[in-house]
């Protein structure tokens, strides 16, 4: 794709708000439509979206996608079944039990969305923390207005960017049932309904901003 992967540009790249966007708008209504389906990707990472000439977003690499049993959004994998995914991207649930459902994809797609957000912070050591954690912390203190650079993000759109980041932080919670199925991210991300309070990612306890 002439414009390369996820990962080339979310960070150290100089891409605005609008376009970040509308990429992670994108990334989802695919991840939807896979998920209508009855398939789970299982390894979505910003090295496996590729950008085309009109900046959007393909999911690519589905080696390790499975498709559901009929009627049933959750399988155990088989016990000679290597992990599938990437380390970082990969719910606690698949990790410790080996459950396989499309909250799988939901926790990989939270985690591309706090990055992208991330990506746009001027702080060094922000980019080198896990983006759960960064985005727990960010949003605890109230200061995106600090962290995102004013070059990328209008101020104007920092609602906006504080509802993503929420919308990340529900994506990736602990608990697959308090996660949102993909339906309710698209519409999270294109209408002002409602967001339900994230719950304090476990890890973090006991850290402040």
């Amino acid at each position: 794709m002439p414009n390369g992967s996820l990962d080339n540009i979310i960070q150290g790249s100089q891409l605005d708000w609008s376009s970040r966007l509308l990429l992670i708008q994108g990334i989802a209504h695919g991840l939807q439509y896979l998920h209508e389906q009855q398939f789970v990707h299982l390894d979505l990472k910003p090295s496996n979206v590729l950008i085309d000439s009109d900046m959007i977003p393909k999911i690519t690499d589905f080696g390790t996608a499975r498709m559901l049993d009929q009627g049933n959004d959750v399988t155990v994998r088989d016990a000679d079944y290597l992990l599938a995914g990437t380390m970082g991207y990969m719910p606690p649930e698949y990790i410790m039990e080996g459950i396989v459902s499309k909250m799988y994809d939901v926790y990989s797609f939270g985690v591309i969305l706090l990055e992208t957000i991330s990506g746009m912070c001027g702080s060094k050591p922000a980019r080198r923390q896990s983006s759960i954690a960064w985005a727990w912390v960010a949003r605890e203190a109230g200061r995106m207005e600090d962290l995102l650079d004013p070059s990328l993000c209008l101020e104007s759109q920092l609602r906006e960017a504080r509802r993503c980041l929420e919308i990340g932080l529900l994506c990736t919670q602990s608990d697959r049932a308090d996660r949102p199925t993909m339906l309710d991210v698209v519409e999270m991300l294109e209408t002002e309904k409602e967001l339900p309070t994230p719950k304090q990612p476990k890890y973090t306890e006991g850290r402040s901003a």
